[in-house]
């Protein structure tokens, strides 16, 4: 069964999917950042963890063949393409305040809030949404341990795949950084 899923810029979605079950996320016009998360959908308090995942790859980058991992350290997704190479597994999701504060646009639309409205019928608020893993985002570490933030590498057509390894909520946000 193929179910497709539009994620207009700057907004969010949600779904259910199965154990086994493929997910294709691909970037439709190229250059987007498609921020990832996922919770078990037994116990929501379990859910897709990028610093967990660093610490079992013993890695911040992300390759084909890798499995993401939760908090509980089990695997919820394998990654069985990846036509750009590059996500990050270091940033927070983007909310109200980084836009306030860092770009003086209050009320702007942002990750968090996405996340928070496609979750809130689920029961997950937005202070429940847990860090993300930043799909096509491009974000170098200098060799003295500071972040970079280059333009994403995705050209329009670049996918990711990921195969579920548990039955999992997974909520993507189409960043909307202008």
């Amino acid at each position: 069964m193929r179910n497709e899923i539009l994620v207009p810029g700057g907004q969010g979605r949600a779904t259910r999917v199965e154990t086994g079950q493929v997910v294709e996320i691909i970037n439709v016009q190229g250059k987007q950042v498609c921020d990832l998360i996922a919770f078990n959908v037994e116990h929501f308090a379990e859910h897709l963890s990028p610093s967990h995942t660093r610490s079992i790859l013993g890695r911040v980058t992300l390759g084909l063949g890798d499995c993401l991992y939760t908090n509980t350290r089990a695997a919820i997704f394998e990654i069985e393409e990846d036509m750009v190479g590059s996500h990050d597994t270091l940033i927070a999701a983007c909310d109200y305040r980084r836009y306030e504060l860092d770009y003086g646009l209050p009320g702007h639309r942002n990750c968090r809030a996405n996340f928070a409205e496609v979750l809130e019928p689920y029961g997950i608020g937005y202070l429940q949404v847990p860090d993300p893993i930043n799909l096509f985002q491009n974000t170098p570490v200098g060799t003295d341990g500071s972040l970079g933030m280059e333009v994403s590498a995705a050209k329009a057509g670049d996918k990711v795949v990921l195969r579920a390894s548990m039955d999992a909520l997974i909520a993507v946000s189409a960043c909307p950084q202008d």
